[in-house]
């Protein structure tokens, strides 16, 4: 069985970093993409509702995405009745403090600034697989 990844981000070359970086860490993913925040708000309307739609058990977020606010999707993840309590990870180009409080503020489980490094940008992969061996270890 495979784990369920959504992931919201734009721009492709660092979507196909976290997918390959993902790979890398062999882990077993589905990874459900969605490249602006209006999509992605409408699969989190549905989400946990049906086999279609199930819940994460990680969300990959920029905060930067066309058609609306990452953060306003953070919101919207940290209310939803059957799958507000997913790790979320937010990713951005910036290191601005009001983003990484705002962030925090709504529960965010990491803050992953976007390096322009190629091999740090690859940390994603373990952080993602950090937070999943957490999680199952939290639920035995």
């Amino acid at each position: 069985m495979s784990t369920e990844v959504l992931l919201v981000e734009d721009n492709r070359p660092d979507a196909a970093l976290v997918r390959d970086a993902l790979k890398r860490e062999r882990l077993a993913v589905r990874v459900r993409e969605f490249t602006d925040a209006e999509t992605a708000a409408d699969y989190l309307r549905h989400m946990g509702n049906t086999p279609d739609f199930p819940c994460p058990e990680v969300v990959i977020m920029d905060l930067n995405v066309p058609r609306g606010n990452g953060l306003d999707l953070l919101k919207q993840i940290r209310a939803h009745p059957e799958c507000g309590k997913v790790p979320v990870v937010v990713m951005s180009s910036s290191d601005s403090p009001r983003d990484r409080s705002a962030a925090e503020n709504l529960g965010n489980t990491k803050f992953f600034r976007k390096p322009l490094d190629l091999d740090a940008f690859l940390e994603i992969g373990k952080i993602v697989r950090e937070i999943l061996e957490a999680d199952r270890g939290s639920k035995e």
